[in-house]
């Protein structure tokens, strides 16, 4: 392998802003990864709800896979500032860098390789929305046809081969009060004193994990209230959590959720979410 190729590679691709709400620099991140790979391959594209996705493979036809290799170029947001790769030492930072875009070269790099010297049909799944659910990704590309015997997704936990991951219900929870002066708290109806509540029952019924434990956690990710005044009572509020669930088969459906029990005065709706990782 050319290291010095590799790596001006990885830092093109590392400096590509390829969040959610980025549809340009979505495309850019798949392409730059598709020529990478280079020529001789059969570039199947796909879309769904805005967000692209490729599948690369030898032959004119596409055909059930002995093996797919799945990597996903989307990142979460940050400032401008991660999105400037930097070397220290051996070592090369940026948003993206473990997760998961210079393993999807590593993995491009691969299937250049050996591609056309396997003695069965190998595939290069490319996606860009594995970091908001993987709906329009890999299970666009799912419910398209695509199959294979075996998928290895290089994006790695600690060095670790790992072989089945926790799946995800996000959450809101919705508290609506009556607004007030907080001087006369009794005259009004603080919103986000309801949520604390629901949310205190919840994680008291979840406890935080504090070590590596294979259960149901939640996570709180915001709490978010259009009140700008610290003088008045928030009347709407609202929290939002994810709550990884192991062990559990993809229902995508809308649901109201067996905790809302937990949460008086509170709305909560659900949505279930595939595992982030399986193989």
């Amino acid at each position: 392998m050319d290291s010095e190729r590799f790596l001006a590679a990885a830092c093109e691709l590392l400096a590509v802003r390829s969040t959610d709400d980025r549809p340009a620099d979505l495309h850019r991140a798949l392409d730059l990864i598709v020529d990478f790979a280079g020529p001789g391959f059969t570039v199947e594209r796909f879309e769904s709800g805005g967000k692209p996705s490729v599948l690369l493979y030898r032959g004119a036809h596409r055909r059930r896979f002995q093996i797919i290799l799945n990597a996903h170029l989307d990142v979460v947001p940050a400032p401008p500032a991660q999105f400037r790769p930097r070397l220290e030492g051996d070592r090369l930072y940026a948003r993206g860098a473990q997760d998961m875009k210079v393993s999807a070269l590593v993995q491009a790099q691969v299937f250049r390789e050996l591609a056309g010297a396997l003695p069965y049909p190998l595939a290069l799944q490319l996606v860009t929305d594995e970091e908001v659910g993987g709906r329009n990704g890999t299970l666009h590309q799912i419910r398209q046809g695509v199959r294979g015997e075996f998928v290895i997704i290089g994006e790695h936990s600690g060095l670790r081969i790992v072989t089945d991951s926790k799946g995800m219900i996000t959450a809101t929870l919705r508290a609506v009060g009556r607004s007030g002066h907080s001087a006369y708290p009794w005259r009004g109806d603080n919103a986000l004193i309801k949520l604390q509540t629901s949310l205190a029952n919840l994680l008291a019924a979840y406890p935080p994990a504090t070590e590596e434990a294979w259960r149901t956690t939640v996570n709180l990710a915001r709490i978010q209230t259009p009140n700008q005044a610290r003088n008045q009572d928030p009347r709407p509020g609202r929290g939002m959590a994810g709550h990884p669930l192991p062990g559990r088969r993809h229902q995508p459906e809308r649901q109201d959720h067996p905790a809302d029990r937990r949460l008086p005065g509170v709305v909560l709706r659900a949505r279930r979410h595939p595992p982030d990782r399986t193989c």
